[in-house]
């Protein structure tokens, strides 16, 4: 798979906006999340997202994606551009392994973002992996949560959301919206 750490190149000398030469204050080696390393189990758009927007500050990202992705779509290149690509089978021992060696392991945050308990059958959960990982953050971003008896196992797509939040109410209601 293709790999990028998304940095940008040494800064140039004698930038106008930095007079002591440095570079510029953008560059990847003066941002906030520099050295940080995060293992990016997201899916859709959420976990990518997130995982981007940690990217975008400096962190050295890498995505763990299926064999096969259920979302195949262009917002895939730009949600996971600058990050490494690494394809796992998480229903498989020896790759749920490789991830923890190889991966978690040397990880300072760890995303996901599928229903409830499913990173728990991979033996990947929150769980299972801070004990293992003590100073590991895990970020867990199910779209809907697991004391919700009546969502926790409904994917949380745009149109789930919309509909659970009534949007949908609105346009089919007859006569004029009323706020």
């Amino acid at each position: 798979m293709g790999c990028s750490s998304g940095k940008a190149g040494p800064p140039s000398k004698g930038a106008s906006s930095d007079p002591k030469g440095k570079g510029s204050a953008t560059a990847a080696t003066d941002l906030p999340l520099r050295g940080i390393r995060v293992v990016d189990f997201g899916q859709f758009v959420a976990g990518p997202m997130c995982g981007k927007m940690l990217l975008d500050q400096g962190a050295d990202v890498i995505h763990i994606g299926p064999p096969r992705p259920s979302w195949n779509s262009q917002a895939n290149s730009v949600l996971n551009m600058g990050k490494h690509l690494v394809t796992l089978d998480l229903k498989d021992a020896k790759d749920v392994q490789k991830a923890r060696d190889l991966y978690i392991s040397k990880a300072d945050i760890l995303i996901e973002n599928f229903p409830p308990g499913r990173m728990d059958k991979f033996g990947l959960g929150a769980d299972a992996m801070l004990k293992a990982y003590p100073g590991l953050i895990y970020v867990s971003m199910p779209g809907f949560a697991s004391g919700d008896e009546e969502f926790q196992d409904v994917k949380a797509h745009e149109h789930v959301i919309m509909a659970r939040a009534g949007v949908f109410w609105t346009w089919v209601s007859p006569g004029p919206c009323e706020a």
